[in-house]
C-alpha cells in the first residue's frame, strides 16, 4: 500500500513521456488493488461473522429448547401440584363436614340431655312438694283422728308411747344420758331399739343428733329415729325423719336405706305413686346397691 506513492514520485521525477498516462494507470492499479484487498477482507470477515452468528443461533435454539422443556416440566409440576392441592382441600372439606356433623350430633344430644335433666329436676321438685304435702296432710289426719286420751306430743315432735306399766329402774341402773359421749349414746339407744323400746331408743338417738351434730354416728342416729317411727307404723313421721337423713347427710352411708324406707312408708300409706317415684330415684342413683335391688323387687 505504501509503495504506490513512491512509484508515482519516481514517474514524475524521471519526467517520462506520457507520464500522465502512467500516472492514471498507476492510480487505476492502486484502486483495483485496494478494492481487491477490501473484497478479500470483507469476504473473510463475512464468513467468520456467519460462523459466529450460526454458532450463536444454534446456542439460542438449544437454550430455547431447554427453556421449552423446562416450561413443559414446570407446567406438568404445576398441574400435579394443583391436583394434589385440590385433593387435599377436598379431603379437608370432607373431614370438616364430618367433624361438623359429629359436633352437631353431640350438641343435639347435649341439648336433649339438658332438657331431660331439666325435666327430671322439675319432676323431682314437684314430687318432693307432693311428698311433703302428703306427709303434712297425713300427719294432720292422724292428729285429727287421734283419741283424746292420747297424751299430746312433746316439743321434740315425738309421739308418746301408750301407757305401759314398767318396773321402776333400780338406783344407779339408769345412766345419765346428758353425760354420755356420742358413742355411748349411740350404743345405749341402739340397745334399746333392739329390745323394741322405741321411745327410749328414739330419745337417745335424738339427743345424739342434737348434742353431737358432727359425730360420725349422727347420720345413723337420724336414720334410726326414722326407723323407730317405721317400726311403730307411724309412717308420716318416719317419712320426715328419713328426709332429714337425705338432706342433712347427703354423703352419709344411710341415704340409700333412707330412700328405700321412705318409699316403702309412702306405699304403706297407700300413696303408691310417690312411693314408686322414690324407689325409682334410688335405683337410678345407686343401681348396684342392695337397697336398689330391694327397690327393684318392690317395683315389679
Amino acid at each position: 500500500m505504501r509503495i504506490l506513492p513512491v512509484i508515482l514520485r519516481a514517474i514524475f521525477a524521471l519526467n517520462l513521456p506520457h507520464h500522465k498516462f502512467w500516472y492514471i494507470t498507476a492510480m487505476k492499479f492502486y484502486t483495483l488493488f485496494v478494492l481487491s484487498a477490501l473484497a478479500a477482507l470483507i469476504g473473510c470477515a463475512s464468513q467468520q461473522d456467519v460462523l459466529i452468528l450460526r454458532d450463536r443461533i444454534i446456542a439460542l435454539e438449544q437454550r430455547n429448547m431447554d427453556l421449552q422443556q423446562r416450561t413443559v416440566a414446570s407446567e406438568k409440576d404445576k398441574d400435579q401440584m394443583k391436583t394434589r392441592v385440590e385433593r387435599v382441600l377436598e379431603e379437608k372439606d370432607m373431614e370438616i363436614k364430618s367433624q361438623s356433623a359429629g359436633l352437631q350430633a353431640r350438641l343435639d344430644k347435649m341439648s336433649s340431655d339438658i332438657q331431660m335433666i331439666g325435666g327430671k329436676i322439675d319432676e323431682t321438685a314437684y314430687a318432693l312438694t307432693q311428698r311433703i304435702n302428703a306427709v303434712e296432710e297425713a300427719e294432720k289426719r292422724k292428729q285429727d283422728v287421734r283419741p283424746p286420751t292420747t297424751a299430746p306430743e312433746s316439743d321434740s315432735g315425738t309421739r308418746p308411747a301408750p301407757t305401759i306399766t314398767r318396773p321402776a329402774p333400780s338406783a344407779g341402773t339408769q345412766p345419765d344420758r346428758n353425760s354420755l359421749s356420742d358413742e355411748e349414746l349411740y350404743n345405749f339407744a341402739k340397745e334399746a331399739f333392739d329390745k323394741s323400746d322405741f321411745e327410749a331408743a328414739r330419745d337417745g338417738f335424738q339427743k345424739l343428733v342434737k348434742n353431737y351434730p358432727r359425730s360420725k354416728w349422727a347420720d345413723s342416729a337420724q336414720f334410726w329415729v326414722g326407723e323407730s317411727y317405721f317400726r311403730q307404723k307411724w309412717y308420716e313421721k318416719a317419712i320426715l325423719e328419713y328426709q332429714s337423713v337425705i338432706e342433712k347427710y347427703p354423703k352419709g352411708n344411710k341415704v340409700k336405706a333412707a330412700l328405700l324406707k321412705q318409699g316403702l312408708s309412702f306405699m304403706e300409706l297407700g300413696d303408691k305413686a310417690n312411693g314408686r317415684l322414690i324407689l325409682q330415684e334410688l335405683v337410678q342413683k345407686y343401681p348396684n346397691s342392695e337397697e336398689a335391688r330391694a327397690a327393684k323387687q318392690k317395683l315389679r
